[in-house]
């Protein structure tokens, strides 16, 4: 599986089940590699951020871990979800995820704090969600389009 970031000009691709390769799209070279990226369980959702210098990943333990791709350190580790992660999307300072338990959840990037849980029965959905880097607004869809305003504290 693979994940691009048409604004970062990087590429997610699996490497087995629990380790990500980053790729430079208009060269295909591999610039970083992230070995052993889930404690426990395998990789379900990748998410890029704008700028191309984290990665979050999600697993489908419902766990999140956001790597530095400069170094190749972890930056943060988040729980919270109980079922897998359905889509990740990085703004600039946070992160959205959705999951199969039927919620949405705002993280910090900096710390994995979770700054906001919203339910809603149709959330976890593929496709979703989606964040435009600079809007507070986030979006998910399922049949339809729903917007959810968020902004970081």
């Amino acid at each position: 599986s693979f994940w691009p970031s048409m604004q970062s000009g990087r590429l997610a691709v699996m490497n087995g089940l629990t380790s990500v390769d980053i790729v430079e799209i208009a060269s295909g070279t591999i610039i970083r590699r992230l070995p052993d990226v889930i404690a426990s369980g395998w990789v379900e959702e990748i998410a890029i951020s704008p700028d191309g210098t984290r990665a979050a990943i999600g697993s489908n333990t419902g766990a999140i871990t956001v790597w530095d791709l400069g170094t190749g350190q972890q930056l943060a580790g988040m729980t919270g979800h109980k079922d897998p992660i359905a889509a990740l999307a990085v703004r600039e300072t946070d992160l959205v995820s959705t999951a199969g338990d039927g919620t949405m959840r705002f993280w910090r990037l900096s710390d994995g704090a979770n700054l906001a849980t919203a339910a809603h029965p149709n959330v976890a959905t593929i496709g979703g969600p989606y964040v435009k880097a600079g809007s507070p607004t986030v979006y998910t869809t399922h049949y339809a389009v729903r917007g959810w305003d968020f902004h970081s504290p």
